[in-house]
């Protein structure tokens, strides 16, 4: 066995192999475009560089060494704006001993970009000593400028393009417009001299139009209403059958369920012409309306509005009157409220229907359910507006405005 004087003569011969000496490491580093350093900050005050290597240390306007150097003369060729970021980081980096990294300028006889990063550790004395390297970045920063540049000078051309653009569809929407004038006044002047012509055949053409408008309505309740109803049925019925024969008491709600559809085709039916509308006005219609819905549920109902009696036009009767079914059946089923208002004005610009409950309210997010998105439709399709007021536990508001009519 090896002696221990051996022993260690082999593991200096070893040590010697493996690393290579400080005058091969300063060889392999001058050939590096970056410089190794370590900064050293006492508790006095004072701060060093125990250690820079070759390479660009004349940005540094200090000497390779090995040997402590002062630091004042690298402070000292910071770029004023710089000093305090630098010293400010640094400090920051001491209190958490965190990586240090920075970018930064030294002035000599010309400007220069540096980059530096630097781990820091706490020292016995209380020092705090970094370990890092440095490199300078000037021609990167020259890029980045000039990137800013054409990119600054690009949105340029695009805002020129644009304004060019924008300007162009002005005109030719204009053009558009003018054209679309003269189409509509010479269709005009058709229509003008085929009257008297054709009569009979434009009283059929919007007899049709009704009857298709009509036949529209009817398809959104039944699909609405009625088909949903029965697909929920009909899904009840496969999940009953994928476990074997319906239970009796899934057969019992499917034939409750199969009735009160039957009932809603009735109540459909019916409100496909509803008599007080036509026969009293709209304000009886809604006044009935809301009487006998809040009766059935067990509500206070008021009703509230500015006119004696309110003439419009069947179709927005029409609009108006399924609105506010639409929005009570809504408040009935979801609102958990006591008191409905619902109130109907008019103005020489518009006619304004609200309904009103003190029940609990919904998020905003939940506005497109219930229904709502329906009632858009209609009133979109008499150019008015739809606006909701809730929230949770607050009271809901939902008020329709539709053009009024002209005096023709």
């Amino acid at each position: 066995m090896d002696s221990i004087e051996d022993i260690q003569s082999k593991k200096k011969t070893v040590s010697k192999k493996q690393f290579p000496s400080d005058r091969k490491l300063h060889n392999l580093l001058r050939h590096v475009p970056v410089v190794l350093f370590q900064y050293q900050k006492h508790g006095d005050g004072r701060h060093s560089f125990p250690y820079i290597s070759d390479g660009l240390t004349k940005l540094f306007h200090v000497r390779s060494c090995k040997a402590p150097t002062d630091a004042s003369g690298f402070f000292s060729k910071l770029h004023c704006d710089d000093v305090g970021i630098v010293i400010a980081s640094l400090a920051d980096s001491a209190e958490n001993l965190s990586l240090w990294q920075q970018e930064f300028r030294i002035k000599m006889e010309r400007q220069y970009w540096i980059e530096a990063a630097a781990t820091p550790i706490l020292l016995k004395d209380g020092s705090y000593l970094w370990s890092g390297y440095a490199r300078e970045i000037s021609e990167r920063k020259v890029l980045e400028q000039d990137l800013r540049k054409a990119k600054e000078d690009l949105m340029r051309l695009i805002e020129e393009r644009t304004h060019k653009l924008t300007k162009a569809n002005t005109k030719l929407h204009a053009l558009n417009q003018e054209i679309r004038e003269e189409i509509d006044q010479r269709v005009k002047l058709e229509k003008s001299l085929k009257e008297s012509y054709e009569l009979l055949s434009l009283l059929a053409a919007n007899l049709v139009f009704s009857e298709e408008r009509e036949r529209r309505r009817i398809a959104t309740e039944l699909h609405d209403d009625v088909v949903q109803h029965l697909a929920l049925c009909k899904l009840r019925l496969d999940m009953g059958l994928k476990d074997g024969t319906p239970s009796r008491v899934l057969q019992e709600e499917l034939v409750g369920e199969l009735v009160r559809t039957m009932q809603q085709i009735r109540r459909i039916c019916y409100d496909l012409s509803p008599p007080v509308l036509y026969d009293f006005g709209i304000l009886k219609a809604l006044q009935n309306l809301g009487e006998t819905m809040t009766q059935a549920a067990a509500l206070q109902f008021s009703f509230q509005h500015d006119q004696e009696k309110l003439e419009l036009p069947n179709h927005i009767c029409t609009v108006l009157y399924q609105t506010a079914k639409e929005l009570l059946t809504n408040v009935i089923k979801h609102a958990t409220a006591s008191q409905i208002l619902v109130t109907i004005t008019k103005s020489d610009e518009l006619v304004r229907l609200s309904v009103t409950d003190d029940g609990v309210g919904f998020l905003s997010s939940c506005k497109k359910g219930f229904g709502l998105s329906h009632i858009q439709q209609r009133v979109a399709f008499l150019k008015g507006n739809l606006s909701i007021s809730s929230g949770p536990d607050k009271k809901t508001v939902v008020t329709v405005e539709i053009p009024a009519p002209g005096p023709n």
